[in-house]
């Protein structure tokens, strides 16, 4: 008898099985991935199970129903391996379905759950602090913050830096592994302080939520959005559980911002032309590499520059930010939503290469010696090179030799990378990409090479942010002991 199990049939075995079980097999396994800091790389690479598969194996316990309340670890967890085994399988089938290559595909789908459990959590919350603690004369972001969730920011990263603390499997953090009465305490001092409130949701709840992004297909299960990662404390039978505590990082940080935008179009400007932009400035202004880092200018009547200029050794470099985030249909091959990711990066593009033309034009410069930077808030993972043949069709105007300056000139780069170009590296933005433009074989690169993010210890505005989260994390652990909830 084959030991292959159906795809099709694990919602049917899953059902026999108790949700307690099922729900401990999901937290075993992503106490691996979590870290107040991130988690090593053994950790990731000795699993055997990756991100995707785990996300899949979660969304059959929840969505389906018990019928039975059989243990899933007995006879040795054969049944776990089946299963993850059953998924692993399909996912090759899903993705060599999509719209482009293999390749493209892979990274479309396996690439965005990976990054997000990799990112060292010190630089997340590092950025969503700045966000949330900024104010100037146009927006209030702690008021906007407090009147939407009922709690502060701070608070929020106490609760994380501690739960990530106490599920870590990191021994650099925590060598007595987890203490489920330290983790009754702690979760009853929470909920009684309201700091979980905006994080619970009703298992029914979940379920009906969830199938916006499954649309009733399992084989959405494995690469669509999940709405764990906004609410990672499941209530089922008056029992709170946390599944994936993992999921805490993005919860805690990502999700809040876009809970916070979510039907809220003049919020969600000014956070863009004030937050993010002033962000941008101020990481690469308090690098104190650079001859001159100013915000926007105007060029003429009607055209201003990119949201950053940067000047150093003779070259420029034009930052251009933008704060629309990517549809949820991304991670499952919908084609419009494909589309529309691919129209936004031209529109951004072109809008950064009229920036430089424009600029040279009126200052008589070389454009060679001009760069671009193309930051995405959140990034849609697509592949860029065929972002870039879709730019190709829609932009027929442009000469070859256009088309060859803005590949080998202008580039995507991730926020998280910028973070540490500028908070852990002493190598200046204009160097990484002078030396891009000359590689031609890397024009198509998505990441800044490692060579250039070689320290370990934050710098600049990272360095400050950091200061400032420590000082929170350690008032925050100091009340906790206060009330006797831990002990040292």
């Amino acid at each position: 008898m084959s030991d292959e199990i159906e795809y099709s049939r694990i919602p049917t075995i899953m059902k026999r099985y108790s949700l307690e079980s099922k729900f401990l097999v999901c937290t075993n396994l992503s106490r691996r991935y979590t870290s107040p800091t991130r988690p090593p790389m053994e950790n990731l690479r000795d699993l055997g199970v990756l991100p995707h598969e785990l996300d899949a194996f979660f969304m059959f316990s929840i969505m389906f129903h018990e019928d039975g309340n059989k243990n899933i670890y007995e006879h040795h967890g054969s049944m776990i391996r089946r299963i993850f085994q059953s998924i692993d399988n399909q996912s090759i089938k899903i993705i060599q379905q999509g719209h482009s290559d293999f390749g493209n595909n892979l990274m479309q789908t396996y690439l965005p759950p990976q990054l997000q459990i990799q990112e060292n959590n010190l630089i997340l919350i590092s950025r969503y602090y700045y966000y949330f603690s900024f104010s100037n004369n146009i927006i209030d972001m702690p008021i906007e913050f407090f009147n939407r969730f009922g709690i502060n920011f701070k608070d929020i990263i106490g609760c994380l830096q501690t739960l990530s603390i106490l599920f870590t499997t990191d021994k650099k953090y925590n060598t007595c592994g987890f203490n489920k009465e330290a983790y009754s305490n702690i979760i009853s001092f929470f909920n009684k302080k309201g700091f979980l409130k905006n994080f619970i949701v009703d298992r029914n709840d979940y379920i009906k939520n969830q199938k916006f992004t499954t649309k009733d297909d399992i084989n959405n299960f494995m690469f669509c959005i999940k709405y764990i990662y906004q609410y990672p404390f499941i209530l089922f039978d008056s029992k709170l559980y946390l599944p994936f505590p993992h999921a805490l990082k993005q919860a805690f940080t990502e999700s809040l911002l876009f809970r916070l935008m979510d039907n809220n179009s003049k919020l969600k400007t000014n956070f863009g032309k004030q937050v993010f932009e002033n962000y941008l400035f101020d990481l690469f202004n308090n690098t104190s590499l650079y001859e001159s880092v100013i915000k926007e200018q105007k060029i003429s009547k009607n055209r201003l520059t990119s949201d950053v200029i940067i000047k150093n050794n003779g070259k420029i470099v034009f930052v251009e930010g933008k704060t629309t985030f990517p549809r949820a249909g991304i991670r499952v091959f919908d084609r419009k939503s494909e589309e529309f990711s691919f129209n936004l990066f031209s529109n951004s593009i072109i809008e950064i290469y009229n920036s430089i033309i424009a600029y040279c034009k009126k200052n008589q410069l070389d454009r060679n010696k001009c760069y671009g930077v193309l930051v995405n808030a959140i990034d849609d993972e697509l592949s860029i090179r065929l972002k870039y043949e879709e730019f190709r069709k829609l932009h027929q105007e442009l000469t070859d030799e256009d088309f060859s300056f803005i590949t080998s000139h202008i580039k995507t780069i991730k926020l998280y990378e910028i973070e540490e170009l500028c908070g852990l590296s002493n190598t200046p933005i204009d160097e990484v990409l002078s030396n891009w433009a000359n590689e031609e074989q890397q024009t198509f690169d998505i990441t800044i090479e490692s060579k250039y993010i070689r320290g370990s210890q934050p710098l600049g505005l990272l360095k400050n942010l950091h200061n400032q989260i420590s000082a929170i994390s350690k008032g925050f652990i100091d009340e906790l002991n206060k009330e006797g909830i831990i002990t040292d």
